[in-house]
């Protein structure tokens, strides 16, 4: 436990929950099959974590990335209320790989006053990759909820972050009626150069404005996101990785010149579906990030199982594209 994550842990105003984690490479000698020199593994070097949030140990599962740490954070209890704050600092050092995700759901539960904050700090040094895939945030009818994604990314170095917004509890006929939601990633360089910005406020909406529920395509409400930073070298290889995917539409998320290369990327995902048209995928678009820093994908899908579905294909894609390697399947899927 580094002592600024000590110190934080003592000091903390209000019940809230902490989690930190740095990993960074060793070398072993017990290469399988007989093969020699030095085995770099993925190890935790520091970290701790504070209630409700909690991480057990590393995990493998993976033979094709055999140097890839897993970490699955578990947040204890029904979900969050309001004053509850969520705090995770990720810290990959060079040349380390490490796929983070959670056990389970973030429900956000309704609230008369208030606001549940949601904060992740990532920090990929040279060679680093990092997969920060967590489960779905369900917004209660009458939440108020604000997440932070703070990442920062060597130019070497390749950072995936998704997200899964439902419109609430479904079952229950909730669609889009929390009081309040924000979701904010800011990327940079190591020196402080902000690369980009992504704001997603459904809610409250402006004044004169229609609410976010009633702008959506009918029987679509599942927003999904994904951004990719990684290497100049390495994006063409992201684009064409979702180019293999069927085109069923033409809408692009895009603007400059530049970006119109990305035109081709809309489609279907496999194993997704919509309420229209089981055999296609939810509508998606795909966009350059600023200033080189990588790509963007984001999609409206009817339901949760096609919103999980699509972001494992994307997932997947980037894998194959950065690694070369297909990457294995996680029992929680």
């Amino acid at each position: 436990m580094t002592p600024d994550f000590a110190h934080r842990l003592a000091h903390s105003a209000r019940s809230q929950g902490m989690l930190e984690l740095h990993v960074g490479l060793r070398h072993d000698e017990d290469w399988p099959n007989g093969r020699s020199g030095p085995r770099p593994t993925t190890v935790r070097l520091a970290g701790g974590h504070r209630a409700p949030m909690h991480l057990g140990r590393l995990l493998y599962p993976d033979a094709s990335a055999p140097d890839m740490a897993y970490a699955f954070v578990t947040t204890i209890g029904g979900g969050l209320l309001d004053g509850d704050t969520l705090s995770t600092s990720i810290v990959a050092a060079r040349g380390s790989r490490l796929h983070v995700t959670t056990t389970g759901a973030t429900r956000i539960y309704g609230m008369d006053h208030g606001i549940a904050i949601q904060s992740t700090s990532i920090r990929a040094d040279e060679d680093a990759y990092v997969e920060v895939v967590p489960d779905m945030v369900i917004p209660f009818r009458g939440s108020a909820f604000q997440n932070d994604t703070y990442v920062t990314v060597a130019e070497s170095a390749t950072v995936v972050v998704s997200e899964i917004i439902m419109p609430g509890r479904t079952a229950s006929g909730e669609w889009h009626e929390y009081r309040s939601f924000s979701t904010r990633l800011t990327a940079r360089r190591p020196d402080g150069h902000v690369l980009a910005v992504d704001a997603f406020v459904p809610a409250p909406s402006p004044v004169g404005a229609r609410p976010f529920a009633s702008t959506l395509p009918p029987g679509l409400g599942v927003i999904v996101s994904v951004f990719a930073f990684a290497p100049v070298s390495q994006q063409a290889g992201l684009v064409r990785s979702l180019a293999v995917l069927p085109p069923t539409s033409h809408q692009v998320w895009a603007s400059s010149e530049r970006r119109q290369t990305t035109r081709h990327q809309i489609g279907s995902l496999d194993g997704a579906s919509t309420a229209s048209d089981r055999r296609a995928g939810p509508p998606w678009a795909v966009t350059a990030l600023p200033n080189d820093a990588g790509i963007a994908v984001r999609l409206i899908a009817c339901d949760g199982h096609s919103a999980r579905s699509a972001l494992t294909s994307i997932w997947r894609a980037f894998r194959r594209a950065m690694t070369g390697a297909e990457p294995g399947r996680l029992r929680k899927n």
